[in-house]
């Protein structure tokens, strides 16, 4: 699962943060990549298709999410 939360918490840290940025902005930009990389598994959550294994879905999820709050 780590990889999974790693690579949707770089896509958006890649978005937010500028090659040309000052470095004392890379914590600000991780706080928020991670944030919006939460988003990210919240909402799959909330439109998750439960016709077809609801808990694996959200223990996968919640899984998910946790492996970000760790990054």
């Amino acid at each position: 699962m780590k990889p999974q939360a790693q690579e949707i918490f770089d896509r958006f840290y890649a978005v937010l943060f500028d090659s040309d940025s000052d470095k004392g902005e890379e914590v600000l930009v991780t706080s928020l990549a991670k944030r919006c990389a939460l988003l990210h598994a919240e909402m799959l959550l909330e439109n998750a298709n439960y016709s077809r294994s609801g808990e694996l879905i959200d223990w996968w999820i919640m899984d998910l999410k946790e492996e970000i709050e760790n990054l």
